[in-house]
């Protein structure tokens, strides 16, 4: 349906970069990243994305559960001169301890580990989302003592605890 509208505006002309962007964009990765991927390379020359696209399409990839296909995108971008945000660095650190739940939840801390030392080499600041993705995994996998301890280190990133923080610790 969002590839129809997309034709459909496409061809009328009535097409902007704030509509796509905001609004059929993410309508598109509800469907298939694959294809709003492709659309908004498709797109490039015309309406060049900005980092709220780059975002978006990586947690589309996350959401799919294709963290490859995250870090190739992620990859891409940074090549393409883009900052990754920290919006997308913590929707691949769910998808990440997401999958480590998953496969082998001991392996959760060193992977975890990993993306939050890429963020600290991109200049990528931790925020209370980083925070609430990792204390809600390490709940999940009934590390609560590590969750609490977690809980009562973020202030030292200049971060404090929202009600979902609170929700899951």
């Amino acid at each position: 349906m969002v590839i129809n509208i997309y034709k459909m505006l496409n061809l009328r002309k009535e097409f902007s970069a704030q509509l796509w962007y905001r609004f059929l964009l993410p309508l598109g990765l509800l469907v298939e990243t694959v294809s709003s991927e492709k659309m908004v390379k498709g797109l490039v020359n015309e309406f060049f994305p900005d980092e709220y696209v780059c975002d978006l399409l990586i947690k589309g990839w996350y959401v799919d559960g294709k963290l490859e296909e995250a870090r190739r995108l992620a990859g891409e971008m940074c090549r393409g001169g883009f900052e990754i945000g920290t919006s997308a660095f913590n929707a691949i650190l769910d998808c990440v301890c997401k999958l480590c739940r998953k496969k082998d939840p001991f392996r959760l801390h060193f992977e975890a580990e990993q993306i939050l030392v890429d963020m600290e080499f991109h200049g990528v600041p931790r925020n209370v989302e980083t925070f609430n993705v990792l204390i809600t995994n390490l709940c999940k996998i009934r590390k609560t003592e590590d969750a609490l301890n977690l809980f009562h280190r973020m202030g030292e990133w200049g971060c404090s605890p929202n009600e979902t923080t609170f929700l899951e610790t």
